[in-house]
């Protein structure tokens, strides 16, 4: 692309730019799924993932997307529906971000800090249909999809899914971590009650469900 010709065209600071940086590149024309997919089948054996030390195979990881995704479909999850992460930089972020993108759902990133209104606020303003969050915080998401239902709400908030830190990590501080990291009367309460997203993921592999979904 000739950069004198599509200056005026581009924003006015990319007339500083070295001759040899271009002012756009090309952008495959496909979905961030499919680029994830790609890279599962391309390379099964690379490492996608560290985790204190604990590495993942791009295999893997698909094995744990396919897995998660069809569980989410069969629980009546499907394409448009908003779901929320209130999780830390961890491996089950990551593979419920594309488990999501592969039903065709929206990703709603949440703040783990979020306090019980700004929660209220955000999943009632984003119409979230199902949370999966970190187990520590159980007692405030709960408290929170109970007030929803107590609104008059019951579409907000249908699914809960809690996950530990530890659940990815490796021995021994899989085994050490309880002892730092305790949970609250409150959300031990709660989470007897709920759905573990492991048990989402303890089943057996599937093949791919990515399909070509209508955005328009």
């Amino acid at each position: 692309m000739n950069k004198a010709a599509t200056n005026k065209t581009y924003a006015p600071w990319t007339k500083h730019y070295d001759s040899e940086v271009p002012i756009t590149l090309k952008y495959p024309e496909t979905t961030l799924d499919q680029l994830f997919r790609r890279s599962v089948k391309n390379h099964p054996k690379a490492c996608a993932l560290i985790f204190f030390g604990k590495v993942i195979s791009y295999e893997k990881l698909g094995r744990f997307v396919n897995i998660l995704a069809t569980s989410l479909e069969e629980l009546g999850l499907h394409q448009g529906d908003r779901i929320a992460l209130l999780l830390p930089n961890c491996p089950q972020y990551v593979i419920c971000y594309y488990a999501i993108l592969s039903i065709g759902g929206v990703v709603v990133p949440v703040n783990p800090l979020s306090t019980e209104p700004e929660l209220l606020h955000i999943f009632r303003d984003g119409k979230i249909r199902a949370v999966i969050c970190l187990d520590l915080l159980a007692g405030r998401l709960e408290n929170v999809r109970e007030t929803c239902h107590n609104l008059g709400e019951p579409h907000l908030l249908e699914h809960t899914f809690y996950t530990s830190l530890n659940e990815f990590m490796p021995y021994p501080i899989k085994t050490l971590y309880p002892l730092t990291r305790k949970l609250s009367p409150e959300a031990k309460s709660r989470l007897s009650q709920c759905i573990w997203l492991k048990t989402l993921l303890d089943r057996e592999p599937t093949t791919s469900i990515a399909k070509e979904f209508d955005f328009h």
